[in-house]
């Protein structure tokens, strides 16, 4: 992992995200997976709705859809403190044929590219 991340511009053309569990499936409000992710690039960049690829443990790539994020998140003080949510973290989901869920629990990183002006 550590080598595809050396590899990644820190321009801001790419959003690195890990996850900070595996992803799950949701039916709520419509079946997809709910991912809890955290930037690991500097540039402020945040993922976006659109195409991404999701790394697993053994560096395949598996090409997702971002379908939607909570725009507004308020997670409970002790979970700031402890360092389950940070300020950075973003919460995103995917089509539910994306993945499956042996693929979930293999889910490393997730990889966007910046759409072109």
């Amino acid at each position: 992992m550590e080598e595809l991340l050396a590899r990644i511009p820190q321009d801001g053309t790419v959003y690195v995200g890990e996850f900070v569990k595996a992803p799950f499936r949701s039916n709520t409000p419509s079946p997809s997976y709910s991912l809890h992710i955290r930037p690991r690039t500097t540039s402020g960049r945040r993922i976006q709705t659109g195409s991404a690829q999701i790394i697993l443990a053994s560096g395949q790539a598996l090409p997702v859809e971002i379908v939607g994020y909570a725009a507004h998140v308020h997670p409970r003080p002790e979970a700031i403190r402890s360092g389950q949510w940070t300020n950075r973290d973003q919460l995103v989901s995917i089509r539910p044929t994306d993945l499956t869920e042996e693929q979930a629990q293999q889910a490393r990183l997730i990889v966007q590219y910046a759409s072109p002006a």
